[in-house]
C-alpha cells in the first residue's frame, strides 16, 4: 500500500511555543526557522514502503552503538538535547565491526576449526574462506544479518556537534522467487543477501532554555544529509559458491540508491542538578529518500544513468527515557529505562494480526540498562534490550576507547520467533572530557 506523507508539526509547535515563553533568544530563531522549513519541505506524495524489502532497507539511519546517553552517537542520532550539557569531544576516527549469528558459526565444526586455525596464526586465504562460508551458512533462511561495519568521525563542543558516519551491513531476506526446496541444507537457495550502505553528515545543536535552582530544561535539533544504497537479487547460495570457487564479486549488480534530509528533535528535563533526567525525542522526521535504480554499482556511486525514480519511506519514531545518575566519583553508575518507537507500537503492535500478542511485542520496545564507569577508565554495562540480554565493557583513556559488546535481538516478525546474537567491537581515537 502506498504511504501518504504526513508531517505532524504538533511536537515542533510545542518546542517553539515553549521557547518563546521562556525567553527564546534571537540567536536561536534561525534554528526554529530551519526546523519549520524542513517539516514542510516534502509535498504529499505516494511513496514506497520498501515493498518486499520493507524492514530490510527502511530502517532509519543510525549507528550500532548509541545506547549510552554519554556517547556522541547518542547525542547525534537519539536525542540532540543532550548536546546542551556536552563538553569537548573529538572522534577521529571511530570504527565498529559487528558479526551476527556467532553461536551458529561457532557450533559448526568447519567454522570453529577455521577460527581456531586463524587464532593460532594460520591467517591464510583457505581458513578465511572456510570461516566466511560457515558464517553465511549460519544465517539460515528468512530475515537476518550477517556482518556490519560503522566507520565515522565527529566533533562536539558547547552545544554544537558535527558528525560524519556510515554504516554498511549485510542483511538477508526470503528470495522474491521461492525455489521450492525447503530442506535445511538447501534453505540458502531461497534466501537473498542484501548489502545495505547508509551514510550521512549530521549537524546537531542543543541549548538550555530554562533553569531554576537544581532543575533545567534542554532542547535540541539535528539535521542530516543521508545517503542510502542497496543491492538487489543477490542469492546467498550463489555468493557462497563464488567464495568457494574464488570467482570474486561482480560489480554489474542492480543497485538502488538515493538521498534524504531527515531531522530529529529532542528535549531533556533534569532535576537535582541532572541526577534525575526525563527525555523525549522524535527521530527521522522527513525520512523520505529520493531513490533511483542503477544497472551497476559504479553508476550508483557516481549517480549516473539512474532510472525509475521513486520515494522510499523510512518511518519516524517517538521515544522516551528516564535516567538516574547518582553522581558518585570513583564508582559512577547510570540507570536508564527507555521506551522506543512508541508510535510504531501503537500503530502496529497493538494489533493481534499475524498472531501478534501486544504484551509480548511491547517488550521489543523497552530497554532497561545500567552503565557503570570505574575510575573514568573502565566501563561495564548490562541491559535487557528489546526482550533480550546484552552485555558490554570498554577501556577508555582520555577518549581513546576499546569497546566490546555481545547481545541478542529479534530478527523475526514476532517476539521470540528468531533471536539472533551479535558481537561488536569498537575502536575510537580521540578526546572526551565528559
Amino acid at each position: 500500500m502506498p504511504v501518504k506523507n504526513e508531517v505532524n508539526v504538533t511536537n515542533i509547535s510545542f518546542y517553539v511555543i515553549l521557547g518563546a515563553k521562556r525567553g527564546f533568544s534571537m540567536k536561536k530563531i534561525p534554528i526554529v526557522i530551519l526546523v519549520m522549513i524542513l517539516s514542510v519541505c516534502v509535498a504529499a506524495l505516494d511513496v514506497s514502503d520498501g515493498g518486499a524489502y520493507k524492514g530490510i532497507v527502511t530502517t532509519p539511519f543510525g549507528t550500532t552503538l548509541s545506547g549510552n546517553s554519554k556517547s556522541l552517537s547518542y547525542k547525534l542520532y537519539k536525542n540532540p538535547s543532550a548536546l546542551a550539557s556536552n563538553g569537548f569531544v573529538l572522534e577521529l576516527p571511530s570504527v565498529s565491526v559487528s558479526v551476527f549469528n556467532v553461536a551458529n558459526t561457532m557450533t559448526s565444526s568447519s567454522g570453529a576449526q577455521a577460527l581456531s586455525n586463524m587464532l593460532n596464526g594460520n591467517m591464510n586465504r583457505e581458513n578465511a574462506i572456510k570461516l566466511a562460508v560457515a558464517m553465511l551458512e549460519g544465517i539460515g533462511n528468512g530475515k537476518n544479518s550477517f556482518m556490519g561495519i560503522d566507520p565515522g568521525f565527529g566533533f562536539a563542543s558547547r552545544g554544537f556537534a558535527l558528525g560524519f558516519e556510515a554504516r554498511a551491513v549485510v542483511r538477508t531476506m526470503p528470495a522474491l522467487e521461492d525455489s521450492g526446496d525447503s530442506s535445511a541444507t538447501q534453505s540458502l537457495l531461497t534466501t537473498d543477501i542484501v548489502p545495505v550502505v547508509d551514510g550521512g553528515i549530521t549537524v546537531g545543536i542543543g541549548f538550555r532554555i530554562w533553569e531554576k535552582g537544581s532543575s533545567y530544561l534542554d532542547i535540541g535539533a539535528a539535521v542530516r544529509y543521508a545517503l542510502k544504497y542497496y543491492i538487489t537479487n543477490l542469492n546467498a547460495k550463489t555468493v557462497i559458491d563464488n567464495i568457494r570457487n574464488e570467482t570474486g564479486f561482480a560489480f554489474d549488480r542492480y543497485t538502488v540508491g538515493g538521498y534524504a534530509i531527515p531531522f530529529d528533535l529532542g528535549l531533556t528535563y533534569g532535576m537535582l542538578d541532572g541526577k534525575i533526567r526525563f527525555s523525549a525525542a522524535v527521530n527521522n522526521l522527513n525520512g523520505y529518500y529520493r531513490m533511483q535504480n542503477y544497472d551497476n554499482i559504479e553508476d550508483a556511486v557516481t549517480m549516473k544513468n539512474g532510472y525509475n525514480r521513486t520515494t522510499l519511506y523510512t518511518p519516524w519514531t517517538v521515544g522516551m527515557a528516564f535516567e538516574y545518575e547518582p553522581g558518585w566519583k570513583f564508582f559512577s553508575p547510570v540507570f536508564s529505562f527507555t521506551f522506543d518507537d512508541i508510535n510504531g507500537f501503537v500503530a502496529e503492535d497493538l494489533s493481534t494480526d499475524e498472531g501478534k500478542r501486544p504484551l509480548l511485542e511491547l517488550v521489543r520496545h523497552l530497554t532497561a540498562r545500567i552503565d557503570v564507569r570505574i575510575a573514568r577508565v573502565i566501563s561495564l554495562s548490562a541491559a535487557f534490550s528489546e526482550g533480550y540480554p546484552e552485555f558490554g565493557t570498554s577501556l577508555d583513556i582520555w577518549g581513546n576507547q576499546l569497546e566490546l559488546r555481545y547481545g541478542y535481538h529479534e530478527a523475526g516478525s514476532l517476539y521470540g520467533s528468531k533471536p539472533v546474537d551479535a558481537f561488536t567491537i569498537r575502536f575510537r581515537l580521540g578526546y572526551d572530557n565528559n
